[in-house]
């Protein structure tokens, strides 16, 4: 949701005086293979990969799976990146979604947007939900975003939102 509400505003609200200025972005499913671009395809295999991964398998993602309107559903389908703020992503390691970061960052970092990532390997889909706080990625979880908050919080432009 904060990928399309930030796209939007760029594209609807160019000259206004207050911008976005980043975005949090957790395990998302902001892409699919047909919006993948072809550079990145060979690196989405994720979906496959991770077809019966606990939490959310490829069943349940197919249930639960964005409406076909691009690029609001599926940002990764934007055409020009670089007009998106700075990003913060998290990704999953043991999810069917995975690429969907892993290939949005890659594809935004290369468009010139600033971005960061955690990855958090042979994890399930949103992990840190699941109330498992003796988890040791929890914890890691918690330290990563406060630090991906105060990063995106850190150099704020002048009329940011």
């Amino acid at each position: 949701m904060a990928l399309a509400v930030a796209y939007l505003w760029a594209t609807r609200r160019k000259n206004a005086t207050l911008q976005i200025t980043g975005i949090c972005s957790s395990a998302n499913s902001a892409a699919t293979e047909e919006t993948v671009p072809e550079k990145y395809r060979p690196f989405f295999v994720s979906m496959e990969q991770n077809a019966h991964a606990p939490v959310l398998d490829i069943a349940a993602f197919g249930r639960i799976k964005a409406g076909s309107e691009k690029p609001l559903s599926y940002p990764i389908a934007i055409a020009d990146p670089s007009i998106m703020p700075r990003t913060y992503f998290q990704a999953c390691g043991r999810d069917p979604t995975r690429d969907c970061t892993l290939v949005m960052e890659q594809t935004w970092r290369d468009a010139g947007v600033q971005t960061r990532l955690d990855v958090y390997a042979s994890i399930p889909h949103v992990f840190w939900a699941l109330g498992l706080s003796a988890m040791g990625q929890v914890k890691k979880h918690e330290t990563d975003t406060r630090k991906g908050l105060l990063w995106l919080l850190s150099r704020p432009n002048k009329g940011a939102l």
